[in-house]
């Protein structure tokens, strides 16, 4: 497979397809092999487009995680760029779920003329949105706060010991600094999050789709989000969760057709 080689790391690439360029990125839990191609995401899009599905630092082929600022989202959004830069692309759409999703709007807002259009799934820009127990208390929950706790925490500790979790990736780094990821999440996301310069910069179209019952991201923020962006549509997929992006067949209907659309596709 190819790399992209940034600063002192290695970063793999998949490309497939004909058509527009669209960059994939994956998220936390899963490596790009395991989001996009086992699942059936590159199979479908690379009928019309040139698919290049990244793997970030530390997942798949590419460099591991080994210092401190190897967790930092500028070095993430770069690589990207790097991947993008090696194959000569100037312009491509970006998709990207949860932590994926944030990594596409945040090089869509500090690189606006590097991306056409944007496809933010499951996660939105509010500081703290992803850290579910904050809102154990909605009322709308079908389950009662504490029992809906611990279905949360069984399964951010299931993702987090897989092989591509962020416990097996991260784990070294965070414990030799004495740093959760919770926290490390904060220090190195927190200050991309602006939703000002967001409103100024993400003018290319925009679509955000979340599962109804996602409990990482609250819906509102993304109503609000998209709300304030003059290009951006929301998409909530009834009835899921936050594991929606497993149901290709849920999601390929609502981010195909935008996309076939923003980028001139027939």
């Amino acid at each position: 497979m190819p790399f992209a080689t940034h600063l002192d790391g290695q970063i793999e690439y998949f490309v497939e397809g004909d058509g527009p360029p669209l960059l994939l990125i994956h998220g936390t839990a899963s490596d790009a092999r395991g989001m996009w191609f086992d699942r059936g995401y590159v199979s479908a899009l690379s009928q019309n487009f040139t698919t290049i599905a990244v793997n970030g630092r530390g997942y798949g082929g590419s460099s591991g995680v080994t210092k401190l600022e190897h967790l930092s989202w500028a070095l993430y959004r770069d690589e990207l760029l790097a991947v993008l830069d090696q194959l000569g692309v100037s312009q491509a759409a970006a998709f990207g779920y949860s932590r994926g999703g944030r990594l596409a709007a945040i090089l869509a807002m500090e690189y606006p003329e590097r991306i056409s259009a944007l496809v933010m799934g499951g996660a939105n820009l509010q500081p703290n949105s992803a850290f579910p127990f904050r809102r154990l208390s909605d009322s709308r929950s079908p389950l009662h706060p504490r029992r809906l706790a611990g279905v949360l925490k069984r399964r951010i500790l299931r993702q987090s010991r897989s092989q591509s979790g962020p416990d097996t990736i991260w784990g070294p780094v965070l414990k030799e600094y004495g740093m959760s990821q919770q926290e490390a999440e904060r220090i190195h996301i927190d200050p991309f999050l602006d939703i000002e310069r967001a409103v100024h910069q993400i003018t290319m179209p925009t679509l955000l789709f979340q599962g109804e019952r996602d409990a990482m991201f609250a819906l509102e923020d993304s109503a609000r989000l998209v709300d304030r962006l003059d290009r951006a549509e929301l998409t909530v997929i009834p009835g899921a969760g936050h594991d929606v992006i497993r149901r290709p067949d849920l999601v390929l209907p609502v981010v195909e057709p935008f996309l076939l659309q923003r980028t001139g596709r027939p």
